[in-house]
């Protein structure tokens, strides 16, 4: 066993406790045999790497904040424009006295729900840079893959990029952070889009899809029909500081593949044979349940 203990001196040290029972030939318990060895270097060393990753993944959330920021405004620029637009009819109506009772209750509650939109919108990207363990609910790919169109439609329509889905409705369950999760696939999908926008307009098609594999996983691949990457540096692609581009800083891929390991899954990525890149991210199966847990 591993135990932590007190010296005389005050100073706590970690140390791996082994031992053999011993007994005489008539079965006679005589007591242990073992050794007692040191392993607060070890014990530091773990606590260290963990604290790493924790500072990178929020780091990281920072260091994304901008591009997400950006691509949430328009999501948040829909709901207050609803808000605003409904307002406007309610006070024309109201100065007109034209207004139904039924009317202006239909009004007020259609700013009630574009608010709490506007909120949770916001309540997200809060959520990103509090330096704190997130919590993990069950949650439905195909729901966050919906979220993820929603946020990154303008960018496509301004960049002329097609956007086509394959989603496998039936078997897309995980236990998941939600923010963390859609950071991720906001991160790969925003590289797709910076891909393709050397090449030619009508070839600019991004492929999101999802399903499962035979080890128990969902399986959500993100792939363009951009230039894809050198040779050679997939491994690369993922360490810290290490960018294909210009004005990278070199940290989305770090982070995301830090959050999906966080998760107990795996992010790789490949060219493709056909041109192109295609990332995908793996994540164990949840089956049964649809409440959530922190």
């Amino acid at each position: 066993m591993e135990y932590r203990l007190r010296r005389n001196d005050g100073e706590y040290r970690w140390v791996l406790d082994t031992g053999t029972p011993r007994f005489a030939d008539d079965g006679a318990f005589l007591g242990y045999i073992g050794s007692c060895i040191d392993i607060t270097a070890r014990k530091q060393a773990e606590l260290d790497h963990q604290l790493q990753n924790m500072e990178l993944a929020r780091v990281g959330r920072v260091t994304l904040m901008g591009e997400l920021a950006a691509s949430l405004a328009h999501e948040v620029n829909n709901p207050i424009g609803a808000i605003v637009t409904n307002a406007n009819v309610g006070q024309r109506l109201i100065a007109a006295g034209k207004i139904e009772t039924e009317e202006l209750k239909d009004l007020l509650a259609d700013i009630v729900t574009d608010g709490h939109r506007a909120r949770d919108v916001i309540q997200g990207i809060r959520n990103m840079v509090r330096k704190s363990e997130p919590s993990r609910s069950l949650i439905r790919i195909d729901e966050t893959i919906r979220d993820l169109l929603r946020i990154v439609r303008a960018d496509a329509m301004k960049r002329e990029v097609i956007i086509e889905t394959k989603i496998d409705v039936d078997a897309c369950q995980v236990m998941a952070n939600p923010v963390q999760l859609l950071q991720v696939l906001l991160n790969l999908t925003i590289n797709a889009f910076e891909a393709m926008s050397a090449i030619r307009r009508d070839a600019r098609r991004l492929v999101i899809r999802t399903g499962r594999n035979g080890d128990g996983q969902v399986l959500v691949m993100v792939r363009d029909f951009g230039p894809g990457f050198p040779g050679g540096i997939v491994e690369q692609l993922f360490e810290p500081f290490f960018s294909t581009k210009v004005e990278g800083t070199g940290m989305g891929l770090a982070i995301s593949r830090s959050i999906i390991e966080a998760h107990g899954g795996t992010l790789s990525g490949e060219n493709c044979d056909d041109g192109g890149a295609c990332f995908t991210v793996r994540l164990p199966e949840t089956k049964g349940g649809k409440s959530k847990a922190a």
